[in-house]
């Protein structure tokens, strides 16, 4: 009868060898980043961005002038390819390693929110200066 695995099949060398390959061999590499596809829209009143996400993500807001700034953990790959042409109250929209810069026009504000998973910007129009009031005429008398 043949014994499986043959005797001095393994020797003591070899199994601490196999061992240590087994210990070293990385596991599955780490999730890729999340592929965000960005949509834009024009309004009554704002423009809006819309942030397409698989799942709700962890992100920070900041604002640096005229222009806001949302980054994400882990960071993302943003497909801007549906956001050629921003909204009218938006100067520019660009991607960067950890999240999207919103440059703003002159004006505009911006509010941030979710819709299920989805992250939407809706960026509200300049508000129109006060039309001048008309200087009341004197009263006679």
């Amino acid at each position: 009868m043949l014994a499986w695995p043959p005797r001095g099949w393994l020797r003591p060398g070899a199994a601490l060898l196999l061992w240590a390959l087994a210990t070293v061999v990385p596991g599955p590499p780490a999730r890729a980043q999340d592929r965000v596809a960005v949509r834009v829209g024009d309004h009554p009143g704002h423009g809006r961005i819309v942030l397409d996400w698989p799942a709700p993500p962890a992100f920070t807001q900041e604002e640096a002038g005229e222009a806001m700034v949302l980054r994400f953990r882990g960071g993302a790959v943003f497909d801007l390819s549906a956001a050629r042409r921003p909204p009218r109250n938006v100067a520019s929209l660009t991607a960067e390693a950890d999240g999207i810069r919103i440059g703003l026009r002159p004006g505009a504000r911006a509010r941030v929110f979710r819709i299920g998973p989805k992250l939407v910007v809706d960026i509200q129009d300049p508000v129109a200066p006060a039309a001048a009031a008309a200087p009341t005429p004197p009263r006679p008398g």
